[in-house]
């Protein structure tokens, strides 16, 4: 939890410190107890300007955090990654752009499958050597075959976009997030996207929900 991460900062920034850490790679919510941290206790922060690069992966990172760590420690790269326990790390973006897990890593391929309309999203497939060939005691069963398409790819449920502007990847969510409409497969952030620029609401959350028709 972000009340047990802050608890240990002082470790870590000990760590940094001692070991002359220069690539710290972390979770969003390690990241934000760290920022919260340096901003308490600012004596800290020389302890740490060595870390050069900061590799966040698991979640999105907040813009806020990003930004604070920046402004924090001077010339640190905060890079944005993505993978799985299935693949491991498979994009990365070492151009410190923030909101983007940039390209695929050497020796990997990426593709988007069963784009969606409107958002030009679709669903990531990854295809390498370090992608897990099943689970244990689980292999070539039922729940295996949904998890890799017919040639081979893993299918990782996750959605992103491509941006042709930055050429990198953008993730937008979860497959299990999209939802059709009137025949349409969009994910739930084009909806709060359509209601926020109406200019009449400041942020909004969309979510699939079929009632229970007995309770109707």
């Amino acid at each position: 939890s972000l009340k047990d991460a802050r608890a240990q900062m002082n470790k870590v920034v000990d760590t940094i410190q001692d070991y002359k850490i220069t690539v710290f790679p972390s979770v969003p919510v390690i990241l934000e107890a760290f920022v919260k941290h340096l901003e308490n206790n600012h004596q800290d922060i020389p302890k740490v300007k060595g870390n050069r690069t900061i590799i966040s992966g698991g979640a999105a990172l907040k813009t806020e955090t990003f930004k604070k760590l920046e402004q924090l420690i001077p010339g640190v790269k905060v890079c944005e990654g993505y993978g799985s326990s299935e693949g491991g790390i498979d994009m990365l973006n070492m151009q410190g752009l923030q909101g983007f897990v940039g390209n695929s890593l050497p020796g990997i391929q990426v593709e988007l499958r069963d784009m969606v309309p409107v958002t030009c999203a679709g669903e990531i497939y990854i295809m390498s050597p370090g992608v897990s060939k099943g689970y244990l005691e689980g292999t070539a069963s039922a729940d295996d075959q949904k998890v890799f398409s017919p040639d081979g790819w893993y299918k990782t449920g996750d959605v992103a976009r491509f941006d042709e502007t930055t050429q990198m990847y953008q993730i937008v969510g979860r497959n299990s997030d999209v939802i059709t409409v009137a025949g349409e497969r969009r994910p739930a952030e084009s909806f709060e996207l359509a209601m926020k620029d109406t200019g009449l609401i400041t942020d909004a959350m969309a979510f699939a929900y079929k009632p229970d028709r007995e309770t109707e």
